[in-house]
């Protein structure tokens, strides 16, 4: 069987995936399927044949290699994700405190 060696982002450990027959190489971003749905990963070991039986389990597969698309999608989701975030924030400092000491706050910032 065929598999590549991939560093998940976020994550410091190489996992073993089926290549789904692409031919990879180190340092490419691919699409990843893991428990946590699709993500991004890093080619760390490039396409290399290992026997069946040695394998312990079944293996998830490389999706595909990562796309201008892909990367623009990412990036739309994330900002949505942050803009949230910041909201939150904010509305629980409102609640916590007053507006006038949010705003003096900010103005005492370099």
């Amino acid at each position: 069987m065929k598999v590549v060696g991939v560093k998940v982002n976020g994550s410091n450990k190489t996992v073993y995936y089926n290549d789904n027959d692409l031919n990879l190489k180190i340092n490419l971003t691919v699409i990843v399927n893991t428990d946590r749905g699709l993500q991004f990963g890093t080619v760390e070991i490039a396409n290399t044949e290992i026997e069946e039986s040695k394998i312990r389990s079944s293996l998830s597969e490389v999706i595909r290699i990562a796309s201008k698309k892909d990367y623009e999608k990412h990036k739309k989701t994330t900002s949505f994700f942050v803009e949230d975030w910041l909201m939150d924030q904010l509305t629980h400092d409102v609640r916590r405190n007053s507006w006038q000491g949010i705003i003096t706050e900010c103005q005492h910032r370099p």
